[in-house]
C-alpha cells in the first residue's frame, strides 16, 4: 500500500493554510515597513519642519568662544527656537558639523528648520557690526558709537581706554589713549572684548606712522606725540581738508614765535563736561591745560582723533607769513599775516551789530563751536575792541 493512499490532505484545507501563512508573511514584513515610514515621516517633519514657520523675525544667538553643540542647542530650545534639543546634536553628529561650531553672533529665526538652524551656526559668517570712527572724533565719543552699533557697553570700551598697557602701547606722551584710535569704518563681530577692540584701532594707528613720518618729526624738531597732538587741533579746526596745510602754516608760525595758538576747540576740549555749546569769553579766561589761550605752546595731548590729512599737514605745513585765520562763513578762512589785515577780516566776517562786552556772552557767533578757528591776535599784540573773531564753524 502507497503512504500518499493512507494520508491524503484535503485540497481546500491546504489552499486555506498556504494563504494563511502568506497573510502572516505580510503582516510581518509590512509592520516593520509601516513602523519605518511612519518614523521616517515624524523624523523628516522633526528635522525639516520650523517650530513656527509664520514667525519670520529675525533674532540673534552668540556662540561664545568654547561652546558645544550641547551648550548651543540647550539655549535655542529654552529661547523657543527647537523643542527638543536631540535632533541638532543628532543632525550635529551625522553631519559632522558639531565640531564646526565657530564662536560668533548669528542670525536665527522660529521659522528655521532644525538643519538650517545647524547650517546657520556652524556657517562661520556672523553678524558684522560697522564702527564708523570719522575724523576728529574724541575717544570721549567713540564709546557711545561702539554701544549704538550694539557691538559693546559705553563703559566697558570707556573702561579699556584707561589699561596703562594700551596706553603705553600706542606711543602716547598724555597718559591717555587720546588721538591713538585712527579714524576709520570697522568691521567687529561678537563676541569681542573692548581690549580687542581698543587694539585693533591703536594698531591702524600705527601702521598708518610711517618711518618717514618720524624722520620728519625729527626735522621739524617735533615728536610723534606733538604731531598728533598739532594734527588734532588742524582736525578741529578745518572744515576743508584744502586749507590743512595753509592753517597748519599758521600754527607752526605761532610756535616758532613763542605766541600762543589760541584755538577754541582746546578750550573746548579743556572745559570738558562744562561745555554747554556756548563758548564765552569767560571760558577763554579760564585756565585748564588744554586752554591754548592761557598757555604757550601746544596743549598736553590730542584734543580728539585726527586723520591721515591732518597729520600729513602737522608734518608738511605750507610756508606761508599767515599768523591769522578768520572763518569766512562758507566754511573756509581767510588768513592774514598783520594785525590790521586780521582785524579788518574780523570786522567783515565776525562782529555782529550791538555785540555785547559781557563776559558771559558768546564770544563767537552761532555756529558748530566745534570747528572754530584759532584766529585770535597774538597775546602780545594789541588789539582794536571789539575782538570778536573767533570762528562760526
Amino acid at each position: 500500500m502507497k503512504i500518499s493512499s493512507i494520508i491524503q490532505i484535503p485540497h481546500h484545507r491546504l489552499t486555506r493554510e498556504s494563504g494563511i501563512s502568506l497573510v502572516r508573511i505580510l503582516v510581518y514584513l509590512s509592520v516593520p515597513a509601516l513602523v519605518g515610514f511612519i518614523t521616517f515621516l515624524t523624523l523628516r517633519s522633526i528635522f525639516e519642519h520650523p517650530i513656527d514657520s509664520n514667525d519670520t523675525t529675525t533674532q540673534s544667538i552668540e556662540i561664545a568662544r568654547d561652546s558645544t553643540l550641547a551648550t548651543v542647542a540647550a539655549e535655542l530650545e529654552n529661547r523657543g527656537f527647537i523643542k527638543y534639543t536631540w535632533p541638532l546634536r543628532y543632525a550635529g553628529r551625522v553631519s559632522k558639523k558639531d565640531s564646526k561650531i565657530v564662536a560668533g553672533e548669528y542670525e536665527i529665526r522660529r521659522s528655521m528648520s532644525v538643519v538650517e538652524l545647524l547650517n546657520a551656526i556652524t556657517s562661520g559668517k556672523p553678524i558684522e557690526r560697522k564702527i564708523v570712527v570719522r575724523e576728529g572724533v574724541s575717544i570721549r565719543e567713540i564709546g557711545q558709537i561702539v554701544e549704538s552699533a550694539g557691538l559693546l557697553k559705553k563703559a566697558e570700551f570707556n573702561q579699556a581706554l584707561t589699561e596703562r598697557s594700551l596706553i603705553k602701547s600706542s606711543g602716547s606722551d598724555s597718559g591717555e589713549l587720546e588721538g591713538y584710535l585712527f579714524p576709520e569704518t570697522y568691521i567687529f563681530s561678537r563676541p569681542i572684548t573692548a581690549r580687542e577692540v581698543v587694539i585693533k584701532m591703536v594698531k591702524v594707528g600705527l601702521e598708518h606712522w610711517s618711518q618717514s613720518f618720524s624722520d620728519r618729526a625729527a626735522q621739524l624738531g617735533m615728536t610723534r606725540h606733538q604731531i598728533m597732538t598739532l594734527a588734532s587741533i588742524i582736525e578741529k579746526e578745518s572744515g576743508d581738508r584744502n586749507e590743512q596745510p595753509t592753517i597748519s602754516s599758521v600754527f607752526h608760525n605761532r610756535l616758532k614765535q613763542q605766541i600762543p595758538l589760541q584755538s577754541d576747540p582746546t578750550v573746548i576740549y579743556g572745559l570738558g563736561d562744562q561745555f554747554d555749546g556756548n563758548l564765552t569769553r569767560a571760558h577763554l579766561e579760564t585756565p585748564t591745560l588744554y586752554n591754548t589761550y592761557t598757555i604757550t605752546g601746544l596743549p598736553p595731548g590730542p584734543i580728539c582723533n585726527p586723520g591721515d590729512s591732518a597729520i600729513n599737514a602737522a608734518l608738511y605745513p605750507a610756508e606761508t607769513p599767515y599768523i591769522f585765520f578768520v572763518a569766512d562763513g562758507t566754511g573756509k578762512h581767510v588768513f592774514s599775516t598783520t594785525l590790521e589785515e586780521h582785524n579788518a577780516a574780523v570786522a567783515q566776517y565776525q562782529i555782529r551789530p550791538n555785540s555785547s562786552a559781557d563776559s558771559n556772552q558768546p564770544a563767537v557767533s552761532q555756529g558748530d563751536p566745534n570747528q572754530a578757528a584759532a584766529n585770535q591776535p597774538p597775546a602780545n599784540q594789541p588789539t582794536k575792541e571789539p575782538t570778536n573773531s573767533l570762528s562760526p564753524n
